[in-house]
């Protein structure tokens, strides 16, 4: 089975996953930077606890500038 999509929908649904991804690492920063007073806040706020590698955390930083980057090609932002 083939799905064609438009350029205009191929690109929104490009932008929404980026953006999807985008807050689940900014997520993951906010949590590895977090003491355990913050962590115990943010869990009570997102109803769940995260664990995050310490190389996830350098990497998510070079993750970060990349897809805000594309994101400001396809003229959205990642506020």
């Amino acid at each position: 089975m083939k799905i064609e999509l438009s350029f205009d929908a191929a690109s929104e649904v490009t932008v929404c996953t980026l953006l999807d991804s985008l807050g689940y690492i900014k997520k993951e920063q906010e949590w590895f930077e977090a003491n355990e007073e913050q962590r115990d806040q943010l869990e009570d706020k997102w109803g769940h606890g995260m664990y995050v590698h310490p190389d996830d955390y350098e990497i998510n930083k070079a993750l970060i500038q990349a897809i805000t980057t594309v994101l400001h090609y396809y003229g959205a932002t990642d506020e």
